[in-house]
């Protein structure tokens, strides 16, 4: 099985700290792994499957998948009084840059997959009859996305009722749990995301001691019945645009790792001189003058 933390920083940190996944948290881990077809998430879940003793992990996971499978199935269903949305979308915004209707899924997909791009493909129901707008009806019954290559990275469905024991959202699920990672990133520190080229700067606590006390308040909360999600377990980290200007995103843990510029980078030193000011090593003089020059 492939390492289930992309970032091999958190996971020698884990180490360190004797920090061991348990099978639900490997669980949420596969399904929510960054790149990867929801079929080869599937496929992780199923390596699972083989070894878990966790009688209740290992019903959730066979939900899961045969629920997918349903939806799928379904979606190529019910052809007649249905119709097929080709959508492909606009890299800049993800919104629908131009679409195509279909009769059949399968037209659709064959259609898609020649694009050579990431695309989705919605079903409708024709109506032959009058119907109240203000009731609905106009939004798609099922949506499947896929990815460049024609893998399918998503889908959802309104057509296939959930059957699992707890509700598909309850937060009992390994689907969308939160996993406790322990990191080794403080404030001011360079880091990228695991196959991204883009670097930021860290904005997390600044020692760690800072850190400990940040986790045991954090556990304490978990324990007293705060709900946590899977993307919870994240930490913000500041980008600078081509003028100097920092953004922030917070990204998950498990996909994050240090990074260093590269000498011939035009945001380099910018990055570098927020660092050092975050890190009280350098006056916030010093770092508007290096955003200043980056920006000219």
């Amino acid at each position: 099985m492939r390492e289930l933390i992309p970032s091999k920083d958190v996971r020698e940190y884990m180490e360190k700290k004797g920090k061991k996944l348990t099978d639900f948290e490997r669980a949420t881990l596969a399904y929510n792994y960054p790149g990867l077809s929801i079929e080869e998430r599937l496929e992780l879940l199923k390596e699972i499957m083989d070894t878990t003793q966790d009688q209740k992990l290992l019903g959730q996971i066979r939900e899961r998948i045969a629920h997918h499978k349903k939806c799928v199935e379904k979606f190529y269903e019910n052809k007649k009084g249905m119709m097929y949305v080709l959508e492909t979308y606009d890299e800049d915004d993800w919104r629908p840059a131009d679409w195509c209707y279909f009769a059949s899924g399968e037209l659709a997909y064959a259609s898609g997959k020649k694009l050579g791009e990431c695309f989705s493909i919605a079903k409708y129901r024709i109506f032959e009859k009058e119907i109240d707008m203000e009731k609905g009806g106009h939004y798609s019954v099922s949506n499947l996305h896929y990815d460049e290559k024609g893998d399918l990275w998503n889908c959802s469905s309104d057509e296939v009722a959930w059957e699992g024991e707890l509700d598909e959202d309850d937060e009992e699920r390994f689907e969308d749990a939160y996993v406790d990672l322990p990191y080794p990133f403080r404030t001011g520190d360079l880091v990228r995301e695991v196959g991204c080229d883009e670097i930021g700067v860290v904005q997390s606590e600044r020692t760690d001691e800072e850190y400990e006390l940040f986790r045991t308040r954090a556990e304490k909360m978990r324990q007293e019945g705060h709900f946590n999600s899977y993307g919870d377990a994240s930490i913000p980290v500041e980008y600078p645009d081509e003028n100097g200007n920092f953004g922030h995103s917070h990204v998950l843990i498990a996909n994050i790792e240090y990074a260093v510029p590269d000498e011939n980078d035009p945001k380099r030193e910018v990055l570098e001189y927020a660092s050092l000011m975050l890190k009280k090593r350098c006056y916030i003089q010093e770092f508007q003058m290096v955003c200043r020059q980056m920006k000219r």
